[in-house]
């Protein structure tokens, strides 16, 4: 199995490898890629380049994650389709219910983006804060220059690389290849649910988000093992990335907020969360009629 991984990864490099030379040829600089096999790093993009980018962006997900495990999961699963959870019947019923109580979590989300920015600054030594910023800048910083659009097809062109293809990508790899195989090796489905989820969240690298990431792979996870359908956490995993597109291009960032407001904020985002539950509750429930 190891040797198979090890495959599907190098695999997976080479795509990354050629989305890279893509970009770098896109962004008309060339000798930026010979001289990354001396850094030993990614070819640098101009984040005015938008086109160049989206490029690298597209590759380099599809290699890692999208590319490298299908090749995995052709050469370790007789059935592949079946073993990963694509070739479950879907139900719109099921389907809605997952998706929008999923998304009635969203605030509540919010609400711990911002209780674990703090609390991390406040544990952490001040120099490993800096750090932590400077990560989140960074991501921050190449996000806003994905999305950046002038014209409606490069909203598309965003939606399929920002939103869509992640969605796909990411949902194979976790929790279609490595927890099909954590729980095929016998692991119990809590601590396999577990270790997948704080592997995604870490896969991310974005410090004060580890642990919503997390959250939201604990949802995801627990989709695809009660349904055994891939289907529904990929759906899931693509309108909570859609959503926040749509919030970031259509919504001002948000601004300090009086201490009074904060506790309205967090009322509310309990009251979507009690809803949010009630729908999942639902959803679980229709699993056993339709599955």
């Amino acid at each position: 199995m190891l040797l198979l991984l090890l495959f599907a990864v190098f695999f997976g490099s080479l795509f990354q490898l050629f989305g890279a030379g893509l970009a770098a040829y896109l962004n008309g600089d060339l000798d930026e890629l010979l001289s990354m096999f001396e850094r030993g790093t990614l070819v640098s993009i101009d984040f005015n380049d938008r086109k160049a980018l989206r490029a690298l962006q597209f590759f380099s997900t599809s290699g890692l994650f999208l590319i490298g495990p299908g090749v995995y999961a052709y050469l370790a699963f007789r059935e592949p389709a079946r073993a990963l959870g694509l070739g479950a019947p879907t139900a719109w019923i099921s389907l809605g219910l997952a998706v929008s109580g999923t998304l009635c979590f969203s605030p509540l989300i919010d609400q711990l983006v911002q209780g674990s920015q703090a609390l991390i600054d406040w544990w952490i030594p001040s120099s490993w804060a800096g750090r932590f910023h400077g990560m989140m800048d960074t991501s921050e910083q190449t996000i806003e220059a994905l999305i950046a659009s002038e014209h409606w097809t490069e909203r598309i062109e965003t939606l399929i690389v920002v939103a869509c293809l992640p969605a796909m990508a990411e949902e194979l790899l976790f929790r279609g290849v490595v927890q099909t195989e954590l729980l095929r090796a016998g692991l119990r489905p809590v601590w396999a649910l577990t270790g997948v989820a704080l592997l995604f969240a870490l896969v991310h690298a974005q410090p004060y988000h580890v642990l919503p990431l997390f959250v939201f792979g604990l949802f995801l996870g627990w989709m695809r093992w009660k349904s055994g359908n891939l289907w529904y956490s990929i759906s899931v995993h693509f309108a909570n990335n859609a959503l926040v597109l749509w919030g970031m291009w259509y919504t001002e960032p948000p601004t300090s907020t009086e201490p009074e407001w904060a506790l309205v904020d967090l009322g509310l985002a309990v009251l979507w969360a009690t809803l949010g539950a009630a729908l999942l509750w639902g959803f679980a429930r229709s699993l056993r009629t339709t599955v």
